[in-house]
């Protein structure tokens, strides 16, 4: 079965998990001890000491191991997440607010369910394709541009609970979040609590529109293309291949759209998304795919993130 599972044209006015019901992340958790709750102390006595005794399981008949914890993790099912999010998008906009046209918005929307280690990392991914506008380059080239908005969770003992968002660029399909605004991340203690994200959502799509303004400056902002390349190589200096395969990506974005600002941030995030020839993630027996794009999504959004990077861009 395969890791992505999509979905188009859904409602988040409604629920959608009957649509949903094949999803590889569509699936409750249960707990089995590991370990005895007592371990022997180096005189041969039982010491009372806790011990990480708590692993977790897909229920099923495979019972497949997603992680080891201690009693203190809280255990956040997929479903009971996902449905969180929705309803905080629902309500973060009220029955008078006409900013964003909110009814159309919430339609359209593509969901695409992603699994890596088999479900110990699971993330949802909502395009708003009505969301969508035109972006074009000082070369002419034109690409579409929409929000999206990430739901990543975890049985691992290590990912925390996070809701962020940006933008997604159709050309490339490089999947990578630019702009993003984080809504929630948690750790998954003990007394964990997702609470309201309303207020927060409905900032991340107003942050959202002002980052698109920033986009289309970028595109129209002329950048020497050595003074870009000079850039890749100081960000990834003493890493040959990966600098080599960096400036092979950003000479290909800049013959598509021009010597501009936009075609130095599409190279870095060609690079995250593993899409690109430049950067496909190795072939292993574990399902990594998603948690490697993940990692490298922060990585470049350091970059995106940096006063080099800013100074960049203002010169």
């Amino acid at each position: 079965m395969t890791n992505n599972f999509t979905v188009e044209n859904c409602d988040l006015n409604y629920t959608n998990e009957f649509l949903l019901q094949d999803s590889p992340l569509n699936f409750k958790v249960k707990r089995h001890n590991l370990t005895s709750e007592y371990q022997d102390n180096k005189w041969g006595m039982q010491s009372t000491k806790p011990t990480p005794l708590v692993g977790l399981f897909k229920e099923g008949k495979e019972s497949t191991f997603l992680g080891a914890h201690t009693e203190r993790y809280h255990v956040v099912e997929n479903n009971d997440l996902f449905e969180h999010v929705r309803e905080a998008i629902v309500s973060s906009f009220d029955s008078n607010d006409n900013c964003y046209q909110t009814d159309n918005l919430l339609r359209n929307v593509t969901i695409t369910d992603k699994s890596s280690y088999d479900g110990a990392i699971s993330m949802r991914d909502m395009v708003f394709n009505n969301s969508k506008f035109e972006n074009v380059t000082n070369n002419g080239h034109t690409t579409s541009n929409a929000l999206r908005i990430i739901v990543l969770n975890s049985f691992d003992g290590k990912t925390p609970v996070k809701v962020y968002g940006g933008n997604i660029d159709f050309f490339c399909l490089n999947g990578m979040v630019l702009g993003s605004f984080d809504v929630l991340s948690k750790r998954h203690t003990k007394n964990l609590m997702l609470g309201n994200m309303s207020s927060s959502i409905r900032n991340l799509f107003l942050n959202y529109a002002r980052f698109t303004v920033d986009m289309k400056e970028q595109s129209q902002k002329t950048l020497d293309g050595e003074r870009g390349r000079a850039f890749i190589e100081k960000c990834f200096e003493g890493m040959d291949r990966k600098t080599s395969n960096m400036l092979n990506q950003y000479d290909e974005e800049c013959k598509t759209r021009g010597n501009n600002v936009w075609a130095l941030t599409s190279a870095f995030t060609a690079y995250s998304s593993g899409n690109s020839a430049f950067f496909s993630s190795k072939n292993t027996a574990n399902d990594h795919q998603e948690y490697t794009t993940l990692r490298r999504q922060n990585t470049v959004q350091r970059i995106l993130n940096s006063d080099g990077y800013r100074e960049l861009i203002a010169a």
